[in-house]
């Protein structure tokens, strides 16, 4: 930005600020609302794949059941048991009987 060297320069100054700021359109003048980066649209469907392929996917089957994991299990036990505890102290504590 150069200095201004004359009153008159000032408004262009500012207008060109203006411009800047609010992404004013070359061509019409208005507000765009953008700032002109153009972005490519990620969820349009894939020319590659055939419609075909598509419909089929849903045809497929749905996955095969595995066993839980033992160790899982066991680590679901303890927090039930400890949500107990928890419940049982805030009980006992709530009557006066634990401090």
């Amino acid at each position: 930005m150069q200095p201004c060297t004359t009153a008159l320069d000032l408004p262009l100054l500012v207008e060109g600020m203006l411009r800047h700021l609010t992404f004013v359109s070359d061509t019409h003048g208005y507000p765009s609302g953008t700032n002109g980066y153009v972005v490519r649209n990620l969820s349009t469907l894939r020319s590659y794949e055939p419609a075909q392929d598509r419909a089929s996917a849903w045809d497929s089957a749905p996955p095969k059941h595995r066993e839980p994991d033992e160790a899982i299990l066991e680590h679901e036990r303890k927090r039930k048991v400890e949500v107990k505890c928890l419940e049982l102290q805030l009980k006992l504590e709530d009557e006066g009987c634990v401090s």
